[in-house]
This record gives C-alpha cells, structure tokens and sequence, in this order.
C-alpha cells in the first residue's frame, strides 16, 4: 500500500522557501535593523548566524530520525554515484583533475 505524501513535500518546500528568503533578505536590512533595535555590530551578526546555527542543531537529529525508514529512494541522490563502481568513477575523474590543476 502505497500513501500519497504530496502536501507534506509541498509544505516542506514551503517551510524551505521561507527560510531561504528570510535568509537571504536579512543582509540588505541589516542596516535597517541596526538602527531601529539600536543594536550592535556584534549583536546585529548574531541574527543571521541563529539561522545557521539552527539549521546545524536541527539537521542531525533529522538525518537520525530518517535512518528508521527502510525505503531509500535513489532519487533522493541528486547526481550522486549508485554504486561502488560508479563512485570509483569519480574517484578517478577528480584524481584526473586534481593532478591537471598541479595540487
């Protein structure tokens, strides 16, 4: 039996959407913000950084989380290599490279 789970992706991608803007959009109204909290510069960075932070603090529980569930979707991959062989694949693609650029 197989469960449709297309508004839970939809809202996850919503939840994505507005803390990529909000992330993106505090740079610009830093300034802003500095002066209407009367804030300091150390204090001002804080506020982008808790972004991150956050982020940092509520990813690894997640990746535990999800190691519960037997399915692994390749499509969750992303470009990823499949398999032994194709990971050796670009092992050697980038020993290729690495060895052409002199590093």
């Amino acid at each position: 039996m197989t469960r449709n789970h297309g508004h839970i992706v939809l809202y996850i991608l919503f939840v994505w959407f507005v803390i990529s803007f909000v992330t993106n959009i505090i740079g610009p109204l830093m300034p802003i913000i500095i002066r209407d909290f009367s804030l300091s510069l150390a204090l001002a960075g804080v506020l982008p950084f808790s972004f991150f932070m956050a982020y940092g603090v509520v990813s690894i529980p997640a990746g535990i989380m999800v190691r519960r569930f037997a399915e692994h979707p390749a499509w969750l991959r992303f470009g990823l290599p499949g398999g032994e062989a194709e990971w050796q694949r670009l092992e050697r693609a980038l020993a290729s490279v690495e060895r052409r650029n002199g590093a």
